[in-house]
């Protein structure tokens, strides 16, 4: 069982591994586009012009869509906070993706035939196919603090201090991400096609941020921050070495584990569409 299970693991490692580095190439390449125009942008006044358009809006609406607070962007730690939040919604929206695809796409493509046959359980395949989509996700997020530490060598005064920033920032950001990917993965147990895997996705994604806009127009609906993972770690507090919140950490980490385990007991029971 151990043999087809490493083989299992390799064969969905490889599969990925496409839509993996297709996600990161585009990601990476606007976030090294952002990084490049950094020095035009800190002397372009941008933040003026922004403020002179933000007043003609009541602060209200200003607070509510969080334009109340513009960024200078003539300070390098300003500036890769926004473009790292673009970055964050880019992996939230791919690691939703990931879980969404993991295991339905098995049986709209009559694979899971040849899976069930071999000396491998069901709990396994769960198993296995979540380290590999973790193992993916991981990569990527690898790949793009990677390209963040080597761009902002040249901006940034105190390298090691800022490499321990970048550490915490990663870390929040597979947090994050990891929720994500796995509430998608227990909707990949109970999806029907794989052509359902995208949308779904998107809606996850769009749902959480409808919540967390909803979170900061209402106050009574304050607690609707919690379904909105993307909102849990802000880069630059983070960067500006402000501790995590622990109990978003402790909400990612215990969320993710029923997720997961919830997805196994579903996928139990399934009756497979093959």
């Amino acid at each position: 069982m151990k043999l087809w299970e490493t083989a299992f693991y390799r064969n969905s490692l490889k599969s990925g591994l496409s839509s993996m580095m297709l996600c990161f190439i585009f990601s990476g390449l606007l976030l090294l586009l952002t990084l490049f125009f950094y020095p035009q942008i800190a002397s372009s006044g941008l933040r003026e012009a922004l403020e002179e358009i933000t007043q003609a809006f009541p602060s209200e609406m200003l607070h509510w869509f969080g334009l109340d607070q513009i960024p200078d962007f003539t300070v390098y730690e300003h500036y890769l906070s926004g473009a790292l939040q673009v970055q964050l919604l880019i992996g939230c929206i791919f690691s939703s993706f990931l879980g969404t695809t993991a295991l339905i796409r098995y049986e709209s493509q009559h694979s899971i035939v040849f899976l069930y046959a071999q000396s491998i359980s069901r709990l396994s395949i769960v198993c296995t196919k979540f380290v590999c989509q973790l193992t993916l996700l991981a990569l990527y997020n690898i790949g793009i603090f990677l390209i963040v530490y080597l761009i902002s060598a040249a901006f940034v005064a105190q390298a090691s201090i800022f490499l321990l920033a970048m550490l915490r920032v990663m870390f929040a950001f597979l947090l994050a991400e990891l929720l994500y990917l796995c509430v998608g993965f227990f909707l990949s147990g109970c999806l029907s096609h794989s052509s359902q895997s995208l949308s779904t996705a998107i809606m996850l994604v769009i749902a959480t941020l409808l919540f967390g806009m909803m979170s900061s127009m209402f106050s009574g609906l304050g607690f609707l921050r919690y379904l909105c993972p993307y909102l849990y770690f802000q880069v630059y507090p983070l960067i500006s070495g402000n501790p995590m919140t622990f109990s978003y950490i402790l909400i990612c980490l215990l969320f993710s584990v029923v997720c997961v385990a919830a997805c196994g007991i579903r996928y139990q029971r399934k009756d497979f569409q093959i």
